[in-house]
């Protein structure tokens, strides 16, 4: 292992592999923009955002980068995600729905808990936009609620 400064100076180290955990998913983001090296398809980013995974997947995919594997994690009282990038040099639009969620599924105990996490978060969201007299962006976080909600009841009954 080798620590740094976020990325800085592992492109001559031979790394394939980089753990960026326990940030803000801005921060993740911030330091993967930062060197056009991380750019090279054979790399694999291993993420694990403690704040704003949202954020994280917009740029990520913004960026050029897919989401490999996700995994929701349970640390105590906190549930957090796991996730694996690599660069393919297509970025895309997701969905405010897609930025959420991620490939997070309510199939495990820690899927459901992260997932009525962010709907907790989302629900408080479109209370602040209520408030702020926003209804336009208020319906979009709504229909993402209302997707999460689907599934969260959907899956009420399989959870292994």
């Amino acid at each position: 292992p080798v620590l740094t400064d976020g990325l800085d100076g592992l492109e001559r180290m031979g790394v394939t592999d980089f753990l960026l955990l326990g940030m803000g998913g801005d921060l993740i983001a911030d330091l993967m923009a930062r060197h056009a090296w991380a750019r090279e398809p054979s790399l694999r980013f291993i993420l694990q955002p403690m704040t704003k995974a949202e954020h994280l997947r917009l740029r990520l995919a913004g960026e050029g980068f897919r989401l490999k594997t996700e995994t929701p994690v349970a640390a105590g009282r906190f549930v957090y995600t796991v996730m694996t990038a690599a660069y393919d040099g297509q970025p895309e639009e997701i969905g405010l729905y897609e930025a959420w969620t991620g490939l997070v599924r309510p199939d495990t105990q820690a899927g459901r808990d992260y997932l009525e996490r962010v709907l907790i978060r989302l629900h408080e969201r479109i209370a602040g936009l209520a408030q702020a007299g926003s209804p336009e962006e208020s319906l979009r976080y709504r229909e993402a609620e209302h997707r999460l909600l689907t599934l969260l009841d959907e899956a009420s009954g399989g959870i292994k």
